[in-house]
């Protein structure tokens, strides 16, 4: 009864459409305890993109992992392992779906266990797009600040953490499972504000977090 409680009262804020702040999915986390479910939440492994040190929303084949991104990807293959995954969400870009494709592979999962998420996608940032990452800092006061505001001509920071709960709502009927997540660094940051209602430092290449539900009261 408490699950179906805590489902209706989901379905009822998202259907109220657009959340209007940055905060905590209490609801959200409550039906995760109580369908045991485990999150390991991934920045992506490093890609060209990283080594030129700049901002973009670009899926293109043009950014690719490179061979340090893809020789950490192997070494996180033995870690991960042992997480038993069932199955692994990736955002649409040409280099996390390498990932999501190698450690398939490498964890014997069946491509109805791999899915590519558009709600995973990196912001889109409009006029900035391909902007020098230290020249794009500048124009914000923090990095919270840089994360929910809105590039010129691009997605609002509102955007992408709404559709981040979007997804996350999406996995609120699996029990007993953990799902791994690949997507980019901002995102990591907004899951972690949907979570636990604070912002964690943007991660490092291939850097992941694993939220265990199954394990908390």
């Amino acid at each position: 009864m408490k699950k179906i409680l805590c489902a209706l009262l989901l379905f009822i804020s998202l259907s109220s459409n657009v959340f209007s702040d940055f905060g905590q999915n209490t609801q959200l986390i409550d039906l995760f305890k109580e369908n045991n479910l485990r999150l390991i939440v991934m920045c992506n492994f490093q890609g060209t993109n990283n080594v030129l040190d700049i901002v973009t929303s670009s899926r293109s084949p043009g950014y690719e992992l490179t061979n340090i991104g893809l020789a950490k990807l192997q070494d996180a293959v033995a870690s991960l392992q042992t997480e038993n995954i069932n199955h692994i969400y990736a955002a649409p870009a040409y280099r996390t779906q390498q990932s999501a494709n190698l450690l398939g592979k490498a964890f014997l999962l069946h491509v109805d266990q791999l899915s590519i998420d558009g709600r995973l996608g990196m912001q889109n940032f409009g006029s900035a797009e391909g902007e020098d990452f230290d020249v794009y800092k500048q124009n914000f006061t923090s990095m919270q600040n840089m994360l929910e505001s809105t590039p010129p001509n691009g997605e609002p920071g509102i955007s992408v953490f709404n559709r981040t709960q979007d997804f996350l709502a999406s996995l609120q009927n699996l029990e007993n499972q953990t799902v791994l997540i690949i997507t980019h660094a901002f995102n990591y940051c907004h899951f972690s504000k949907c979570i636990t209602g604070k912002y964690n430092q943007l991660p490092a290449p291939g850097q992941w977090i694993v939220y265990d539900f199954a394990n908390q009261e």
